[in-house]
């Protein structure tokens, strides 16, 4: 269970450091911090938490790799984790949280060339350096209190990931035009309408039915 936990602690430190790294991008790029978080509750952006667990799996394979075949794998990795995880929402939920059409290089608007080499730098630094320091802390940290903790965050994301799911799922709905049809779904248009998810979700498109591009 200690590496289960371990991939927990993971996966929401960097699902908060993505948010941070969001949000400091958004100050560069607009001259504002923008909100960047991808869950409803919580500083958390999950798609930099589920590549950061995809990395430290493939790390025992990769971790003596030169480190050009490191970083290409890392590119290769981030890149699948980012269109992927677009392309879920997308099918579930109707909505896009980025659309990178507007570079020059991209497939499919999901990922694009700068930030797949982006991903290559962050994924060789995490393998080189990151991710050998994490262990080594990891190692002297009492079993129980991570044990704990893990318990404790895989609750609270848990719980954050259903909620904001089933919001984004009655957004969907509604698009369709279904009205509400029991108290949760009356509740969450009441409490987590299009215009409180827009707000929350600054970046968030929604994708109209049968629209194609």
């Amino acid at each position: 269970m200690s590496r289960f936990w371990r991939l927990v602690w993971l996966f929401a430190l960097a699902s908060m450091a993505g948010f941070l790294l969001e949000s400091g991008e958004s100050l560069f790029s607009l001259g504002y911090v923008q909100n960047r978080q991808g869950l409803l509750y919580g500083p958390f952006t999950p798609v930099y938490g589920a590549g950061a667990v995809v990395l430290a799996l493939l790390w025992p394979a990769l971790k003596d790799k030169p480190r050009p075949a490191a970083f290409l794998c890392a590119a290769l990795v981030g890149a699948g984790v980012e269109y992927l995880w677009s392309w879920g929402q997308e099918a579930l939920f109707g909505v896009l949280f980025w659309d990178y059409r507007h570079f020059r290089f991209h497939l499919d608007g999901r990922v694009n060339l700068p930030f797949t080499l982006f991903w290559g730098a962050l994924g060789l630094a995490f393998w080189v350096w990151f991710y050998p320091w994490f262990r080594s802390v990891w190692s002297a940290l009492p079993s129980s209190g991570t044990a704990i903790v893990g318990l404790s965050l895989v609750l609270l994301l848990t719980g954050d990931g259903m909620w904001s799911a089933a919001a984004l799922a009655r957004q969907d709905q509604r698009q369709a035009n279904l009205p509400a049809f029991s108290p949760l779904t009356a509740y969450l248009d009441e409490v987590w309408s299009d215009e409180a998810l827009a707000a929350r979700f600054p970046t968030m498109r929604i994708i109209e039915k049968g629209q194609t591009d």
